[in-house]
């Protein structure tokens, strides 16, 4: 009976050593979990934070930005109504280049025209007064017009205005 207890008490102590070392295995692994949980928490907060301060950051990057979106839209406005401007001078400019060539052209016909008369007063030694008269008469028409046309087209050029010199194109 003693060997009997014995064994009983052997086998009692052995189970109860291995349930106390079951137990002992669940209390680390419920500490490990529990470490980890609150590692994680942790975690998990300071991730919170980040998101909510990089939110912040970027609302206000956003609130900063739409101030710099306008200025880039007035800027490209201007820049388109610069070119509008350029382009229009352009079209004057060419208008007056064409205008000035006329003119010329005119006071060219004019210049001819005296070199015909001249050369006709060379070419006949006798002239009548009444027809040097007339082509002095002629000439002096011929010159008043020339000038006129060209008092004309300067004080034309004079009013024109070029809105691109005085637009600020910023």
């Amino acid at each position: 009976m003693n060997r009997r207890k014995e064994r009983e008490h052997a086998a009692q102590t052995a189970t109860s050593a291995a349930e106390h070392a079951e137990l002992m295995e669940r209390i680390n692994q419920i500490n490990l979990l529990r470490e980890s949980n609150a590692l994680l928490r942790s975690e998990a907060s300071t991730n919170k934070q980040r998101v909510s301060q990089l939110e912040s950051e970027l609302s206000s990057l956003s609130t900063q930005m739409e101030p710099l979106k306008q200025r880039l839209l007035t800027a490209e406005a201007s820049v388109e109504a610069c070119a509008a401007q350029l382009e229009q001078s352009r079209k004057e400019s060419l208008h007056w280049q064409e205008r000035n060539q006329q003119i010329l052209s005119k006071v060219s016909f004019y210049n001819l025209q005296i070199c015909f008369f001249t050369e006709s007063l060379r070419q006949y030694d006798r002239v009548d007064p009444a027809e040097l008269q007339n082509l002095r008469t002629q000439l002096e028409e011929a010159t008043r017009k020339a000038e006129e046309e060209s008092q004309r087209v300067l004080a034309e050029a004079e009013n024109v205005s070029f809105p691109f010199l005085s637009f600020e194109c910023s």
